[in-house]
């Protein structure tokens, strides 16, 4: 029999029996944006005691470019924390323990020593980190080698519980908003699969979640690896007492035992190296962008084209610059001349206002590109459609395009 129902005026089912797909409204927009870009960027991974100004800046980097977080990500992965049984061991693997720097390794490393992807020094604790306790002025914090082998001091004071002196836990909220937000960007990009890729290719808006669920995912497995923890916590040291001998004033360090070639110095796993592991891990959403659309064009305009495509490479170029926003510190800024910070102004200009254009423009054309395409039915179901009869209210409804449909 022929059933025949009123949708609104609009509405299309681009060639396809079963699909239709209605005008979206003010708040289709809404779901969209924050369920798949939005959400994403309360999910980034942050360093222990990281100030408020740095982690905005990070929110605002993986929410225009969500393939910055993969070397943070990574980093943390690689380091699994939560693995180690003993608290001192799972601080400093995860970035939560610092000393004072010994005399040999206590100046900056110059500009001309560091790698080009290095702004600062990888082992000190950056200027801004909030750190437990109270030190000197001036005095540089570098932190505990990662993997050095490390244990409490026996205390004298038997009623005091030394293994309580560092404060970390899991932020479950933010492990649930990142796996629910994983899921809903792959539903997304499931949905994009079939109708959609047809229309609009490599370009089609489903599609730039891609980056998206793929660092929700990094995300809330380097979450889940590593407790969270509020500060840097500062062991006592040999090179702290000599700082004391010269008038300074220490509070709230952690008595341990720690050798002397972590002491010295000599101990030293240089985790930036596997920086570039980001780019690399980051590259795998090309490869699924391909997969799904064969990188065909279909119907997709130049300027669709361009603007995606742009978002999600230039986004992952980006990555390979992770701590690019180290340089944005006041405190970096003011130790280096000026023609260095002329240097910065320009490498900023390349790393954020280039990619950022192509983001803000991305954005764009996908609300265009939602507002051609249409909000989708999944299947148009008319189980519980009675005949015209049986339902006098569908006579009644206003008119608008008619989709037959044949059971």
């Amino acid at each position: 029999m022929n059933i025949t129902v009123t949708v609104a005026p609009g509405s299309t089912n681009h060639g396809q029996e079963g699909l239709l797909c209605v005008p979206p409204v003010w708040h289709d927009y809404i779901v969209f944006y924050f369920a798949n870009y939005f959400a994403h960027a309360m999910t980034v991974v942050t360093h222990p005691g990281q100030s408020p100004w740095e982690i905005a800046i990070l929110v605002i980097s993986a929410l225009l470019f969500p393939a910055s977080g993969a070397s943070r990500a990574i980093d943390a992965i690689l380091r699994h924390a939560a693995f180690k049984r003993n608290v001192l061991q799972r601080a400093a693997d995860a970035g939560a323990l610092c000393m004072v720097a010994h005399k040999h390794s206590e100046s900056r490393p110059t500009e001309s020593k560091l790698p080009w992807w290095k702004p600062y020094n990888p082992m000190e604790v950056p200027p801004g980190t909030a750190v437990h306790g109270k030190y000197p002025k001036g005095c540089t914090l570098v932190y505990v080698p990662m993997g050095a082998p490390i244990h409490f001091r026996e205390s004298d004071d038997t009623s005091v519980d030394t293994k309580q002196a560092i404060s970390c836990s899991y932020n479950i909220p933010k492990l649930v908003f990142s796996l629910l937000q994983a899921i809903w960007a792959i539903v997304t990009l499931y949905r994009a699969h079939g109708d959609q890729v047809e229309q609009y290719g490599y370009a089609a808006f489903g599609l730039t979640v891609v980056p998206y669920a793929f660092m929700s995912v990094l995300n809330t497995i380097a979450n889940i690896l590593n407790p969270d923890y509020p500060a840097v916590y500062m062991v006592r040291t040999p090179q702290m007492e000599l700082r004391e001998a010269r008038g300074g004033v220490f509070a709230g360090e952690i008595s341990v035992q720690l050798s002397d070639e972590a002491v010295e110095g000599r101990y030293f796993r240089d985790t930036s190296s596997w920086l570039p592991l980001g780019f690399w891990a980051s590259l795998v959403q090309i490869g699924i962008v391909g997969g799904l659309s064969r990188f065909r064009p279909q119907r997709s305009t130049s300027m669709q084209r361009g603007f995606t495509m742009s978002w999600l490479v230039l986004g992952i170029f980006f990555a390979f610059s992770a701590d690019s926003p180290m340089i944005l510190r006041a405190e970096y800024w003011r130790e280096r001349t000026f023609c260095l910070s002329l240097y910065n102004v320009a490498l900023l200009s390349v790393q954020l206002c280039i990619p950022g254009i192509a983001a803000l423009g991305g954005f764009v054309v996908v609300g265009m590109m939602i507002r051609d395409y249409g909000h989708r039915q999944e299947t148009l179901d008319v189980s519980g459609i009675r005949s015209e009869e049986q339902q006098p209210c569908i006579a009644r409804a206003e008119p608008g395009p008619w989709v037959d449909m044949h059971a």
